[in-house]
């Protein structure tokens, strides 16, 4: 398989890590180095996916500023909220990060859900952004937006999950259609990072069609450009074009689902092409919408977090502290699954004692050996 079509391996250059928010832990992943040319760029996914689609395109983006790409609440590797957020929650979670990072200055891009969301960071950090790419901005009709509630109603988790797995191949059969001639790698992994909310899935399309476009896009001034692929929302994406102040439409109708991570050169020719010639100064001053959320914030007894090491980044769970008088204790779980299987029996171990469980290079979330590894070269990665 070439390079361009090992979608699950994550290109040299791009590291992972965690932040603490009041949502819990928020993972986000980060390439480049910080520049005075150019603006940060900030990159908020769709629902129900997380950020690892974008890692290609974030490769070609992050030669010349820095780049991250953040799992929203619930998502990918981020913590659940513990009741389901709105749309001003989830962009509230991105600028508690933005300002943990110290960023000043920085340019957003947001793929359907992650368009509402990015309105939203607009609305709160106005001063802040720059220039803003949207992929995907559907402004929904009455008939069209009766048809997104039933799409929501049919991701709420179900009183009983089929025993012979036919909702998993409903929904395999659905994302083949909305992908068309995608290849089956990238379908494959792009389904199961969908799987990954389980029966908190529906949180973030829930939040989504809570809000309206037609009613957000009028109060920004900032200059926008939107992409609009051939896909279920094209029609709908067309329409925003009315309601836009400083921006303007890129129709792709060559281009579908998934072509993010496929046609990575020729988006971020796109994105560079827009974001280096905005002249910021002409941005004019937008009234700042404060918002505070009313969630409890999340206390974790489990973190997780990575650790780098000359064979890549290690994912680990830990829980107690290490100046107890008991020895440490380190978990490694069977194949093929990850620390995750650990969490309670950790936590317990926590209460008087450093205890510490690893994701396998190659399993959870650990970046797997370059070539097929023997024990022994496990052995040395984890005693690293």
């Amino acid at each position: 398989m070439t390079e361009e079509f090992e979608y699950w391996r994550k290109p040299e250059g791009i590291l992972r890590n965690y932040f603490d928010g009041i949502f819990g832990q928020i993972h986000y992943r980060e390439s480049g180095e910080f520049s005075s040319k150019y603006n940060s760029l900030i990159m908020l996914h769709q629902s129900p996916s997380n950020s690892r689609p974008f890692e290609g395109l974030m490769k070609k983006l992050c030669n010349d500023r820095k780049v991250f790409a953040v799992d929203t609440p619930g998502f990918g590797d981020s913590d659940v909220p513990s009741q389901p957020p709105s749309v001003l929650d989830y962009a509230y979670s991105i600028v508690e990060f933005i300002k943990e990072k110290n960023i000043e200055k920085f340019d957003i891009f947001g793929d359907h859900t992650g368009a509402k969301i990015a309105v939203e960071i607009l609305k709160q950090i106005p001063e802040k952004v720059g220039g803003v790419i949207f992929n995907s901005c559907p402004v929904y009709s009455k008939q069209q937006m009766s048809k997104m509630m039933k799409h929501l109603e049919d991701e709420k988790p179900k009183s009983s999950i089929p025993e012979d797995g036919s909702h998993y191949v409903e929904r395999w059969i659905s994302l083949q259609n909305w992908y068309k001639d995608a290849p089956i790698e990238l379908i494959n992994r792009d389904f199961i990072e969908m799987q990954r909310p389980l029966d908190k899935g529906w949180y973030g399309h829930n939040a989504a069609f809570a809000i309206n476009h037609a009613d957000n896009l009028p109060k920004i001034y900032h200059p926008i450009l939107i992409l609009c692929p051939n896909d279920m929302l094209w029609d709908a994406t067309k329409s925003s074009a009315k309601y836009l102040n400083n921006g303007e439409i890129l129709e792709l109708p060559d281009y579908s689902m998934g072509s993010l991570s496929i046609n990575t050169e020729m988006y971020s020719r796109i994105f560079k092409d827009f974001l280096n010639n905005i002249d910021s100064s002409i941005i004019p001053s937008t009234k700042t919408e404060q918002y505070e959320p009313s969630h409890i914030p999340t206390k974790k007894i489990v973190k997780k977090l990575f650790l780098n090491t000359n064979f890549g980044q290690v994912h680990a769970r830990v829980s107690g502290k290490k100046d107890f008088l008991k020895r440490p204790i380190i978990c490694l779980h069977m194949s093929p699954f990850s620390s995750k299987n650990f969490e309670n029996l950790i936590s317990s171990l926590g209460q008087d004692r450093f205890a510490i469980a690893l994701d396998i290079p190659g399993f959870g979330e650990s970046d797997p050996p370059k070539y097929e590894p023997k024990i022994e070269t496990l052995s040395e990665i984890i005693l690293s």
